[in-house]
């Protein structure tokens, strides 16, 4: 079809490049009121038999230099003069487009919604009017594409078209329906889910079904875990099911709440006796001790004293963080500095509650040469990446950052907390939880987080108490807490620390990381 499309574009072109002067004939009407030249807008010169093909034309001319306002006047005009006209429908379809592109030019949201509205319109004639067109789909797709756009702006009432588009569809016209899902996630988020899972459950085209599978995954973190276990077990579709692992899985990481902190610096590396530390063109790493977060002087001091204060205008090129949903969404932090481009590796990025490694990739842009440096950070190391260039030094420091509590603990936990909520049976724990809200079905997500909470945990020989910032794994049935108190069956406290990891089938192999470990 698009073939034909451009078939017959090329073929009206070469025709009107014969016929064709400079000067347009047009009628004036009160709807074609512009700011065209006279030459272009002036219609009193009636010797061009073609004047449709070259109203049509010189609005498509507009529109493919993505001037808008020309283009909607010369199409409208041509609509309003030929009602009968050969390429009518095509008019309709890019008359619509240049209306959609106009409003999103504009500030005030009422004409936003009248230009948008109005496209709409356009559209419905096309599609009542020419049922055969071979701008049918493209004018269905548009359709759904600016009535969602309308229902996200206020104007509800356009839900009903990609609702509509959805149900009443035919199984060959797969790819209108995926164009209406996309469209509902973003009106309804809300109700998206229980929709999407009844969209599984019975649609049989599995196209549609891995379409919805894409949405769940990219779009949520709670309350579609269940739904996505099953389809990845009992969809009959293999790309379905894979697909829905895949998502499982990157669900479950990216709820994992911590982080991975950079910063990058530039510096020079004043004498000649420190470059045994780092060999030029060589990929060197080093291990430092954790310190606090997000602490920029902290950092430069460490490395400052690492290289015995040689290093001159050390200075902090980037910063900021970076995560698992680069992976999802196919981008990687990259910087250039120093004659090198730092870039995260995005195959092998991982991340669980107590590390995060991968690969970061320092290129030369001089002969582009790549060396890799494989990281790992946690709650106790820090890890820093330098590579050097004659006397010119790039710099990558890596930091393990959990956002299990409010800051970084250097003190003694604090006193006990009023438990606003009560869980008697979470995998056999008891729970008390200081939060006061809940959101809807968040208790059935996992990870669960309780904020700061006390849990009870039956061991063999009793009850343990852990109390701290708590998050339930239960899939791994294990807890996790930050600056926690561990107490064993007999009250006495075990673990005093910065991260506590308690399995609930057995309280007794906890590990504690971090400050203050008994």
């Amino acid at each position: 079809m698009k073939i034909l499309k451009q078939f017959l574009f090329i073929g009206w072109t070469l025709f009107s490049l014969v016929l064709i002067g400079e000067t347009a004939i047009l009628s004036s009407t009160h709807e074609s009121r512009a700011e065209l030249t006279d030459k272009e807008f002036s219609y009193q010169d009636d010797k061009f038999k073609e004047q449709e093909l070259y109203i049509f034309l010189k609005g498509k001319e507009y529109v493919f230099k993505r001037q808008w306002e020309k283009a909607r006047q010369m199409l409208y005009v041509y609509i309003k003069r030929y009602r009968f006209g050969r390429l009518r429908d095509e008019a309709l379809y890019w008359l619509a487009q240049c209306l959609n592109k106009l409003s999103k030019d504009q500030v005030d949201k009422d004409k936003v919604i009248e230009l948008k509205e109005q496209a709409v319109r356009e559209l419905d004639l096309l599609i009542q009017q020419f049922p055969k067109s071979v701008w049918l789909d493209d004018a269905q797709q548009l359709r759904i594409e600016i009535s969602g756009e309308l229902a996200l702006i206020g104007k509800t009432e356009y839900k009903k078209i990609i609702k509509h588009a959805y149900e009443t569809q035919e199984k060959n016209e797969t790819d209108l329906k995926l164009i209406a899902l996309n469209s509902l996630i973003e009106l309804e988020p809300e109700t998206a889910i229980p929709f999407l899972k009844k969209i599984i459950e019975t649609d049989k085209d599995p196209r549609v079904r891995k379409k919805v599978v894409l949405l769940l995954g990219k779009k949520y973190t709670h309350g579609v875990i269940t739904i996505l276990e099953d389809v990845s077990k009992k969809d009959p579709d293999r790309e379905v099911r894979e697909e829905a692992s895949y998502w499982l899985e990157q669900i479950i990481i990216r709820s994992i709440p911590v982080s991975l902190n950079y910063y990058v610096f530039s510096a020079q590396l004043t004498d000649a006796s420190e470059f045994k530390r780092i060999p030029e063109k060589k990929m060197n790493i080093f291990t430092l001790p954790r310190g606090k977060p997000e602490d920029e002087e902290r950092v430069k001091k460490e490395i400052n004293t690492l290289f015995n204060n040689k290093l001159l205008d050390l200075a902090r090129q980037s910063s900021g963080r970076a995560d698992v949903l680069m992976t999802v969404f196919d981008f990687s932090v990259s910087h250039k500095i120093s004659g090198f481009r730092l870039q995260f590796v995005k195959e092998g990025f991982e991340k669980d509650f107590d590390h995060i490694s991968g690969k970061v990739l320092f290129q030369d842009l001089d002969d582009n040469k790549n060396y890799y440096a494989s990281y790992s950070v946690d709650s106790e190391n820090e890890k820093l990446l330098a590579m050097r260039n004659r006397d010119q030094v790039a710099l990558m420091f890596l930091q393990f950052e959990s956002e299990l509590e409010p800051g970084y603990a250097e003190e003694e936990p604090e006193e006990e907390p009023m438990y606003s909520s009560e869980f008697s049976n979470v995998l056999g724990c008891r729970v008390l939880s200081a939060r006061q809200s809940w959101g809807g079905g968040e208790y059935g997500a996992d990870p669960l987080d309780f904020g700061k909470a006390k849990a009870e945990i039956p061991g063999k020989k009793g009850k343990w108490v852990l109390k701290g910032y708590l998050m339930l794994v239960k899939k791994e049935r294990r807890f996790i807490a930050r600056r926690a108190v561990l107490f064993n069956p007999e009250g006495k406290t075990v673990a005093s620390a910065d991260q506590i990891i308690v399995p609930v089938d057995n309280p007794s192999q906890y590990k504690a990381t971090g400050k203050k470990t008994y």
